[in-house]
């Protein structure tokens, strides 16, 4: 047991309670459990290892066959009806299961060989013996412990979630904030009902003990059909906040209802809020007196700092508040549009949100003319900047300066905002700090424990494939909205990258439900398993159904290089130039390629060209210190000049990319045994070298990875 026996037992009570209320369900694992605990994969993992020594999936197992032994014990049964009782589906797994855990098999239970079970502080403690007679004492004791953990976990449901006796098999305290409906006789008020809504919605995910789903999450239930249950089990949580309103003139009504997530639709409590707005004061004053009744509503602990953050006024203007909430709605028309998103290689603009972004500027740039000390005008400015900029500053000196200065600006007028550190963290990114980034990510998650943002950005970032892996199922359970596949996806590539398919392929096969489209699942069979056999007749199918699909004749131009058929190379390789071109998208680690299409063909003066073009990119993104510039861009340079004969640059540029290659092993090292611009060199003991030092390590880490994801019940 740990420091506090109480707890600890209190804790292991709670659990057993979940896993008896759900014994028959065997689909019922850990992540269900987590669900209904509310806390995370780490946290109960952690916990249980240090007070049972036992796995999260162990203990789930055990606590159903004690409840095996007791049926057993106490039933005239026969085997299989008992182990589909107590959730196993297989007889035969559950009867291997029981002689682990037992010493002997569940038949011998039946004729009066029986187990002395001594129950400690723990269900999972226990030691084994063999005897002929039944021992009642032992049987008693896991009787009333199983009753006891039942009757603490619905002790547990009917104080904290207020639900009636079928609550969802989700987090405790978790929550969303629905879009607001207008209820104005006019239509142009409904910026200003989504900045109530946004506000409640930021004041409840400053609070650590509730887990608040993103608002681009809830935004595609605005106007939706669906019941609150509906919406609930959809999201995943236990619990919808719904409001609607009128604005006329300086005053505002607001009504505001609290559901559980039931599967009958019960409301918690409905209450109507009348202000006359005089002064900037008068909304926040409404909006944290809301977030605060409804953690009391809840029995949310929320601390005097949470507390302090709530009532924080972001500015004394109501000119500056009003054009910085019409600046939001024009956000709000954006298609998803994550900084991360904006800053992939291929990310372009379309001409409507071209003109969406103008306007949010120009609203937020007369926000600050009324008010120069509103940070969050500055933050937003910072934003937009990003996604306007990326890519026409990419080869600046001076790259994303302006979001910095924007960031400090903000900071300097308000250090409580967590979308500042997000966005500064973003930069710091960008520009190879990584050790600021992670401070910055991990400051805006103290100050919004729910912004999920963080959490992907750290995902992305770190070399460690746990902290990786981790970081981004975090974010996948606060957005399970727009961007919720592009998140799978990177868990999938994670995976792949660390060596478990099946596990990644699980991943892929969820975006796409999420995107209706098999395209992104394709891709990773084709990018992370190279298994480009088995994608060409859907690529070919694809490209034949639009001859402009980009994926598509992305896939074709690798395929025929690898299959050395050049003339089909060469033709979806100008294909793409001329795609990029139009679209003014820019590709910096795909010219040797490009270069390598055209020199097959004879073509060498062409080849020279790019060759040349994608070595002044390498270079300059290593001066820069961009992303591509601190690993990858090594590696092609590697490859330029292996294919060009040089090959102390490429061996010299090679050893160096291994040393940075920490998120692309397995990858690297499936990819390098087939990249034909290595192939002059592929035999000889220095590049052998380095493949084995590659695996080497990739082993290992695959080793790491495996066990933690196994005791997180993931395997």
């Amino acid at each position: 047991m740990g420091e506090h026996p109480a707890k600890d037992q209190l804790f292991i009570n709670k659990l057993s309670g979940i896993i008896l209320s759900n014994l028959e369900d065997e689909s019922f694992g850990v992540s269900e459990l987590v669900h209904q605990a509310g806390i995370s994969h780490y946290s109960l993992k952690r916990r249980l290892q240090a007070i049972t020594n036992r796995s999260v999936k162990q203990f789930i197992r055990e606590v159903r066959l004690q409840k095996a032994m007791e049926i057993l014990q106490q039933e005239e049964v026969n085997i299989s009806e008992v182990a589909y009782r107590v959730g196993f589906s297989s007889p035969a797994y559950f009867n291997t299961c029981f002689h682990e855990l037992f010493g002997f098999p569940p038949g011998e239970v039946k004729k009066g060989d029986f187990v002395s079970t001594i129950v400690t502080k723990s269900p999972q403690i226990i030691k084994k013996t063999r005897t002929k007679r039944t021992i009642f004492v032992g049987s008693f004791i896991i009787l009333v412990f199983a009753v006891l953990g039942y009757l603490a976990y619905i002790f547990f449901i009917k104080n904290s979630f207020m639900v009636a006796s079928e609550p969802l098999n989700r987090a405790k305290k978790s929550i969303v904030v629905l879009p607001f409906k207008n209820l104005s006789e006019t239509g142009d008020s409904q910026y200003f009902m989504d900045g109530l809504m946004e506000e409640i919605h930021s004041n409840l995910s400053r609070i650590h003990d509730l887990r608040v789903i993103s608002r681009t999450s809830a935004e595609k239930f605005r106007n939706s059909a669906k019941s609150i249950p509906e919406i609930a089990r959809e999201l995943k949580v236990h619990y919808v906040v719904e409001g609607s309103g009128q604005k006329y003139g300086n005053k505002f009504r607001l009504i505001v209802k609290l559901y559980n997530a039931t599967y009958k639709e019960t409301c918690l409590c409905v209450k109507s809020y009348d202000q006359e707005v005089t002064e900037t004061d008068d909304l926040f004053r409404i909006t944290g007196r809301i977030a605060q009744a409804i953690a009391e509503e809840l029995k949310t602990a929320i601390t005097p700092e949470e507390k302090q953050i709530i009532k924080r006024v972001p500015t004394t203007n109501l000119s500056a508040l009003d054009f910085y909430l019409r600046g939001r709605e024009e956000e709000g028309k954006f298609p998803y549009y994550d900084l991360t998103a904006s800053s992939a290689v291929l990310a372009g603009l379309t001409p409507s949100t071209e003109q969406a972004f103008a306007r949010a500027e120009k609203m937020y740039t007369t926000a600050l003319q009324y008010d120069p000390s509103f940070a969050l005008a500055y933050t937003a400015l910072a934003a937009i900047y990003w996604r306007k900029n990326y890519h026409r500053e990419y080869f600046s000196e001076n790259f994303l300066d302006s979001v910095l200065f924007l960031a400090e600006k903000a900071l300097s007028w308000d250090d409580q905002l967590p979308d500042v550190y997000y966005i500064r963290g973003m930069y710091y990114t960008e520009k190879g700090n990584l050790k600021q980034a992670l401070q910055d990510f991990d400051k805006a998650l103290d100050l919004n424990p729910n912004f999920w943002q963080a959490y992907y950005g750290k995902g992305l970032i770190v070399n460690d494939y746990l902290m990786a892996i981790q970081n981004l199922l975090e974010a996948a359970s606060l957005h399970p909205g727009p961007g919720l596949a592009d998140i799978y996806e990177k868990i999938s590539f994670r995976l792949s990258e660390a060596g478990f398919h099946e596990l990644a392929e699980k991943y892929s096969k969820e975006t796409i439900k999420l995107r209706m489209d098999s395209v992104s699942y394709y891709f990773w069979l084709w990018m992370y398993e190279f298994k480009h056999q088995k994608c060409l007749a859907f690529y070919e199918k694809r490209y034949s159904m639009d001859s402009t699909e980009l994926t598509a004749i992305e896939f074709l131009s690798d395929y025929y290089e690898l299959a050395g058929q050049y003339e089909k190379n060469l033709k979806f390789v100008i294909k793409l130039l001329y795609r990029y071109k139009m679209e003014g998208r820019k590709r910096i680690n795909h010219l040797q390629r490009v270069g390598y299409a055209y020199s097959k063909n004879g073509l060498e003066d062409r080849a020279a060209y790019y060759f040349n073009e994608q070595i002044a990119y390498c270079h300059e993104t290593i001066r820069l210190g961009h992303p591509y510039g601190r690993s990858a861009a090594y590696y092609d340079l590697a490859g330029v000049y292996a294919y060009q004969g040089e090959i102390s640059k490429a061996y010299e540029n090679l050893k160096i990319f291994n040393q940075h290659s920490g998120n692309y092993l397995l990858w690297i090292i499936r990819y390098i045994k087939h990249d034909p611009l290595f192939n002059g060199i592929r035999n000889e003991p220095e590049f052998q070298k380095i493949v084995m030092e590659m695996e080497a390590r990739y082993t290992a880490e695959h080793e790491r990875v495996g066990k933690w994801l196994r005791e997180q019940g993931l395997l």
